[in-house]
């Protein structure tokens, strides 16, 4: 019975950790131009991106998308709240276009090295496009840790 029990114990180990794998990004490779972009999931309306250029150079960067009511166009600002600081982005250019549910504004940063090393560590607790916040699900929180952290170690296979 005891080595049942370790046997079951060991196969659910076994099993949380092939979960637990860092291959959960949809992967394109541009023929022509020789790059590869890795999309991440969305949650609570954010993304990431790596991008791989022909020449190995490497670009992250976030996608941050709120639902806004009222239509502001040319609007600039982008504050990301994490749980030990922020990211300030006040001159970043918003986007905005209509779905059903009203005005969507976006943006797609490019991450810095200190960004990226803030990233790393924290977790994302809201962000702010112009005027519109959006607060991060706590469960999201560490799903986009965990995947941006996943993101770092992407390769090219």
């Amino acid at each position: 019975m005891r080595k049942l029990l370790i046997l079951l114990f060991l196969l659910s180990f076994k099993i949380n950790a092939q979960n637990d794998t860092c291959d959960i990004f949809d992967v394109q490779t541009d023929k022509f131009k020789g790059s590869t972009r890795f999309y991440s999931d969305t949650y609570s309306g954010i993304d990431f991106v790596k991008y791989i250029s022909k020449e190995k150079v490497t670009t992250h960067y976030i996608a941050l998308e709120v639902i806004g009511s009222t239509l502001n166009v040319g609007e600039k600002g982008v504050i990301i709240l994490l749980n030990d600081g922020k990211i300030n982005k006040p001159l970043e250019k918003i986007d905005v276009d209509y779905k059903d549910e009203g005005y969507r504004y976006s943006v797609l940063i490019p991450l810095t090295k200190q960004d990226i090393e803030k990233l790393k560590k924290s977790r994302i607790t809201d962000f702010q496009l112009y005027i519109y916040e959006k607060n991060v699900l706590e469960g999201d929180q560490l799903k986009l840790l965990k995947t941006f952290n996943c993101l770092l170690q992407a390769k090219i296979k």
